[in-house]
């Protein structure tokens, strides 16, 4: 029995096990290390920080808030509007009346004017601006639908490669003790068939 453990060992050495324990290390160090920094994060807190500091989506909010201030600019079309205008200066009126008399006057221009009707202006100006508003909620909606897919796929894909971490840490591990049995039993092999060094 102790001919076949040494010709196991001897063949798992040549065969590159004595590299699979380090080898196996480095490979779960370089997936731990991508892994860590978002390892303790569950998928409502992603789903946060990605909505806080996606540029896409703060930059359409942004665009959102613009939008859905033309609609009360628009609505304020609806208000009567007074207009005056004062200039400064005298202004002479001679007038000629029938019986060939002539009245002269020095009048102070001003004038007032009140929008009885804008033509319909304020009420398509209103329309527009709530079309706008109700197209810039869609893509608001759309970008937010491609943000919360995207913090999905990228948690799901996080949790998987926590599990293969996982697993290849449980690989590293057996491959360690499997290699120190391995050692354990050629260094006994060893020392039967060369008992001068044991001594």
């Amino acid at each position: 029995m102790s001919n076949i453990s040494s010709e196991r060992a001897s063949a798992l050495r040549r065969g590159g096990l004595r590299f699979t324990g380090p080898l196996l290390c480095l490979v779960a160090f370089v997936i731990g290390a991508a892994v860590a920094p978002c390892a303790a994060e569950t998928l409502p807190d992603a789903r946060v920080k990605a909505y806080q500091s996606n540029p896409q989506l703060n930059a359409d909010r942004a665009r959102q808030r613009g939008t859905d201030e033309n609609l009360p600019q628009a609505l304020a079309g609806y208000r009567p509007q007074v207009i005056a205008s004062l200039s400064a200066g005298l202004q002479a009126v001679r007038n000629l009346l029938p019986d060939n008399t002539i009245q002269v006057a020095t009048l102070r221009p001003w004038t007032i004017g009140v929008t009885v009707s804008d033509g319909g202006t304020a009420a398509s100006q209103t329309r527009q601006a709530k079309e706008l508003a109700s197209q810039s909620r869609m893509v608001l909606e759309q970008v937010r639908n491609q943000a919360r897919t995207a913090v999905v796929s990228a948690w799901v894909s996080n949790e998987g490669t926590k599990v293969a971490l996982a697993a290849a840490e449980s690989e590293v591990r057996a491959a360690d003790t499997a290699l120190q049995g391995v050692r354990r039993k050629a260094a006994t092999a060893h020392d039967h068939r060369c008992p001068q060094r044991a001594a």
